[in-house]
């Protein structure tokens, strides 16, 4: 079992101690659990493994750190933890080409700390989720619901048009949503930006890019990108069908980034 968690400030100011300390003490339900915890200047992790893969599934580098949940299985794969340095590595150098080789049931996250970039990744049938809202200033991370559930930073919310829907999912009342089966995501979150950089296992590249400073009044430039990327993906059905499609939806001053996928 491995759970993690954690907070990014995207504009650098420091997070409020007893927030972090509220976040590590939830991500396990047993309080005598040895929570891993890591703090950089305006972001903190935490991260709960009982060494099931032999590996504690952490790479902390001077100006990188990796978590990992999974195992990705990559090819020619020895273990998890030398899988684990070479994504650290490849992610590092901003290189995304191994991630199309993992396999496995895996999520990772890459925080930079000399460029103060937060990666979030899932696998490709999203076996491993991680659930993410964000608000202009911060992303709050999990891999699992019941964590951003207790997070006094995430705002709980009717959504009624989700409590309406068959089959409706927890993470709609708190305005989050999650890579589905078959759409591994990956998305990258800076001081400047929100971007989409691909699907694990995808060639495609960036699809959509939020400037942070721009998201309060992004208003109709967003909406006629998101009208773009729909009509494009209305002429190609058929790639679609095997491929899904990727959005990014901004809502407004200070609401929530819904960083989803729909086939």
């Amino acid at each position: 079992m491995t759970l993690i968690a954690g907070i990014f400030n995207r504009k650098g100011h420091p997070l409020v101690n007893g927030v972090c300390r509220e976040l590590a003490e939830s991500v396990s339900r047993h309080p005598k659990d040895a929570i891993e915890t890591i703090s950089q200047p305006g972001a903190f992790f935490a991260k709960l493994d009982i060494a099931a893969f032999g590996s504690k599934g952490v790479l902390d580098s001077d100006n990188a750190l990796s978590l990992l949940t999974g195992e990705p299985l990559l090819e020619g794969s020895t273990n998890r933890q030398a899988d684990l340095n070479l994504l650290h590595d490849d992610l590092t150098k901003e290189n995304n080409d191994r991630l199309r080789e993992a396999n496995g049931a895996f999520s990772l996250v890459h925080f930079r700390k000399d460029l103060q970039t937060l990666s979030l990744i899932a696998d490709k049938c999203a076996i491993r989720p991680l659930y993410v809202w964000m608000s202009d200033e911060l992303v709050v991370f999990a891999s699992a619901l019941r964590i951003l559930e207790l997070c006094p930073l995430v705002p709980k919310k009717m959504d009624l048009r989700g409590v309406t829907e068959i089959g409706n999912r927890r993470e709609r009342g708190f305005g989050l949503r999650v890579p589905r089966g078959g759409h591994g995501l990956h998305l990258r979150f800076g001081r400047d930006a929100v971007q989409t950089v691909g699907r694990v296992g995808d060639d495609v590249g960036a699809a959509l890019a939020v400037g942070g400073d721009e998201l309060a009044g992004a208003g109709h430039g967003i909406q006629a990108r998101i009208a773009e990327v729909l009509r494009a993906d209305a002429e190609q059905r058929g790639w679609i069908a095997d491929q899904g499609a990727r959005r990014v939806v901004a809502r407004g001053a200070g609401a929530a980034v819904h960083a989803g996928l729909a086939a």
